[in-house]
């Protein structure tokens, strides 16, 4: 893989520098070299490599490799997404988010959603769960976070899981509750097996089971 990536590379093909520069930044199949996976994906971007913008933005973000520079971090992702990633459009919907700016999270994770993109649809399911800038509706809070869950977004399973248990506008289902949050707890969300834990404590799952509450109590605990 990593011989048909440099090949790719030395082609100057956008796509394959951007892919050894993933190489080099995990230290996959090569030695680890932040410095090496920028240089790739500064080449890749001048090819105009979507995932390029991505990867860079996202180790400015993090301050990985380089100094932290968020509002460069901001500018690649904007750039990203506007080229059709998927993981420049998620982040960039989070940014937003995290800024309180709901109008343009709401626009950047509706497009990624609808190609597809699990975590972006979890994140549309907590905005319309939680009313942030579009008005609270848990028809399509359900809707989203079920899409995100059936692909296998573990936090999607939790939230699905909640709102099964608590009743979040929708109809209380223990046995949904459960099988959601049994899907999380399974993929190791400490959250999850905590609730997983308290609803088989507590008798809410239909019956109370002491043991298989202890055995999520326990794997919980050791997260």
């Amino acid at each position: 893989a990593l011989h048909w990536t440099q090949l790719s590379a030395d082609s100057d093909d956008g796509f394959g520098l951007n892919n050894l520069g993933v190489l080099y930044r995990y230290g996959q199949g090569v030695a680890k070299s932040e410095a090496e996976a920028i240089k790739l994906f500064e080449q890749a971007i001048e090819l105009n490599c979507a995932e390029a913008y991505y990867n860079l933005g996202d180790m400015y973000y993090k301050g990985e490799g380089v100094p932290q520079d968020i509002d460069l971090s901001f500018e690649l992702m904007h750039k990203s997404a506007e080229l059709g990633s998927s993981g420049g459009q998620c982040a960039l919907g989070e940014m937003y988010r995290l800024s309180r700016d709901y109008e343009q999270a709401e626009h950047w994770f509706l497009i990624a959603a609808e190609e597809g993109a699990a975590f972006a649809q979890h994140c549309l399911g907590l905005m319309h769960l939680r009313g942030d800038g579009v008005t609270q509706n848990s028809a399509k809070a359900k809707e989203w976070c079920l899409k995100a869950a059936k692909q296998g977004e573990v936090e999607a399973q939790l939230s699905l899981g909640r709102m099964y248990a608590d009743g979040a506008g929708i109809e209380k289902d223990a046995e949904s509750a459960i099988f959601w949050f049994e899907q999380a707890a399974n993929a190791g969300n400490a959250m999850a097996q905590f609730n997983l834990a308290a609803m088989h404590y507590d008798g809410s799952a239909g019956q109370q089971n002491f043991d298989e509450a202890m055995r999520w109590f326990h794997a919980s605990a050791e997260k």
